[in-house]
């Protein structure tokens, strides 16, 4: 018995390709020449949430979320220059949660009599997507989120968190069950929740932001400093949250310090440096503080470093700093501004009298000796006093605190 062929046998009943659209599961959409729509199936009217010709002659940009707007409008452009498009993936405005994952192609039928248009298939990837991101195993998944290193939190649109890995309790000693329905705010150390609102309004208004932040740490000894980086997902049809990373730096707020320390401070000694007495002297001749200004210098100190070397030299120049910062007010300001010389700032001192005495009290405790690895050595200092005046800067008080010491080390005659 012959086979009947499908094309040419009667008797086989072919369906109605109008039919087939209509049953079609995928998303068809037919745009004019301007990306209008002039067509939408069933299933796009059921996943879009249009009622039937809602659609007529709205845009097709009016159906895809902002942030894809972009690409939908290249693409578009790429149809009309061949025949089939390139597949991109884009959001569709659908109803609650508003918008869901799609593979779009676009077919350029303009020419096509009875098309005349551009057609688009449109497929929903947003179950696929939830199960790609789990890895086909949404336990083992959990688990690699709930070992990361860095912190991990979904927030609702509100700020509140709705799910934390287990890195939050392992820096911040929070468990989880305490962090969840409560806002990221309360989670910071107390005066620092106000950055972390505003963060989160940021990045509902940009799409991201960053913020460091002081957590209290559910232990009590002391606050975490916290790196966040938020990105709002929440249009996204998957994650439907913000989502919030956050690196414990720790290490490097410690670096930070001590770069800034090394910035403003002597290396050796640990007394500030000229720019951080400069800038401290500029401030307090602002703000009409009386002070006085102690130039030292160091006698005898070169021979010392020739004869026995820097490193005894050094050790020296250690003590000498100790010395001066125990001879001066808790509030006062010692530096070092160079090899062998350093500048006091000696606050609520306003007579000149007063002034003489601290630097003669400075040049005797200077003047003891030394026990460093050598045995003991002995030095000397000459040390000008200066009293600001109304009209004073802080270089006129420096070169007459200068002008006051080398006038004191021709006295002494050294």
């Amino acid at each position: 018995m012959e086979r009947a062929h499908l094309n040419g046998d009667a008797s086989i009943n072919r369906p109605d390709p109008a039919l087939l659209v209509e049953a079609s599961l995928d998303i068809l959409f037919v745009l004019d020449a301007d990306g209008r729509v002039t067509y939408v199936n069933p299933a796009g009217e059921q996943v879009l949430g249009q009622r039937p010709g809602e659609y007529l002659g709205r845009s097709m940009l009016d159906y895809l979320h902002p942030d894809d707007a972009m690409l939908g409008i290249s693409s578009m452009e790429t149809i009309r220059t061949k025949t089939v498009g390139t597949p991109i993936e884009v959001r569709l405005t659908a109803p609650p949660p508003h918008w869901r994952w799609f593979e779009v192609i676009g077919r350029n039928c303009l020419d096509v009599p009875g098309i005349n248009g551009i057609v688009l298939g449109a497929r929903d990837l947003t179950e696929r997507r939830m199960w790609e991101i789990s890895a086909n195993d949404v336990a083992r998944f959990q688990q690699i989120l709930h070992h990361a290193a860095a912190i991990v939190l979904s927030l609702d649109a509100e700020g509140t968190i709705t799910g934390v890995n287990g890195a939050l309790t392992r820096t911040l000693g929070v468990d989880p069950s305490i962090a969840i329905g409560r806002h990221l705010g309360d989670l910071a150390a107390p005066g620092h929740a106000r950055p972390l609102h505003d963060a989160i309004a940021r990045a509902d208004a940009t799409g991201s932001a960053t913020v460091e932040i002081p957590m209290r740490s559910a232990r009590g000894d002391h606050d975490v400093p916290v790196r966040f980086e938020i990105v709002d997902l929440l249009d996204d049809p998957v994650v439907h949250s913000f989502v919030v990373t956050g690196q414990d730096v720790s290490d490097l707020d410690a670096a930070r310090r001590h770069l800034e320390h090394l910035a403003t401070h002597d290396a050796l000694t640990g007394l500030s440096n000229r720019s951080l007495l400069e800038e401290r002297l500029t401030r307090l001749i602002e703000a009409r503080r009386p002070l006085a200004l102690l130039y030292v210098d160091l006698d005898r100190f070169k021979p010392v470093n020739d004869t026995h070397g820097h490193e005894v030299g050094d050790e020296v120049l250690q003590a000498v700093a100790g010395r001066l910062t125990a001879s001066v007010g808790d509030g006062d300001l010692v530096a070092r501004v160079g090899g062998d010389e350093f500048v006091v700032i000696a606050l609520s001192i306003a007579d000149r009298a007063t002034a003489v005495s601290l630097a003669g009290r400075i040049e005797s405790v200077l003047g003891e000796p030394y026990a460093v690895r050598v045995g003991s050595v002995c030095i000397g200092a000459s040390v000008g006093a200066v009293v600001s005046w109304p009209t004073a800067t802080a270089a006129a008080l420096l070169a007459q605190a200068d002008l006051a010491m080398y006038a004191a080390k021709t006295t002494r005659g050294v």
